[in-house]
């Protein structure tokens, strides 16, 4: 029974210890998803890596755009479009509700495959999103 008792008192600590603090969360998921990359995600988009800066709370997603869509005149020509879209996605994002519960900045950045220059930037924080 003494055992009993002192394992209903020590168990909840373990559980306490051995849980990540949301920005180690976050840091360890953007390590796993980035360790499968790239990965395709349509026709001339790849995304490369993610990573999570705990100090800015932001969440970068980096990708690369080939072929058709590797072609700065239209990235500019589309700004606004891929900026609203992006806006709603974020907003309208299951996938992503633990980030916005805790205010995370998701940024998503662009580069082209055949310049290797950052083609676009969107950082979607809480103001646009909430």
């Amino acid at each position: 029974m003494k055992k009993i008792i002192l394992l209903a008192a020590i168990l909840p600590f373990c559980f306490i210890s051995c849980q990540e603090s949301r920005e180690k969360t976050f840091e360890r998921l953007a390590k796993e998803y980035t360790s499968r990359c790239p990965v395709i995600m349509g026709e001339g988009i790849r995304i490369d890596s993610m990573k999570y800066n705990a100090k800015t709370n932001t969440n970068s997603n980096y990708y690369t755009l080939s072929g058709k869509i590797d072609n700065p005149d239209s990235i500019q020509k589309n700004k606004e479009y891929m900026e609203s879209s992006m806006i709603a996605a974020v907003r309208n994002s299951v996938d992503l509700r633990d980030y916005k519960d805790f205010s995370t900045t998701i940024e998503y950045i662009y580069y082209s495959e055949s310049s290797k220059k950052e083609l676009y930037r969107i950082a979607v924080g809480p103001k646009l999103y909430k």
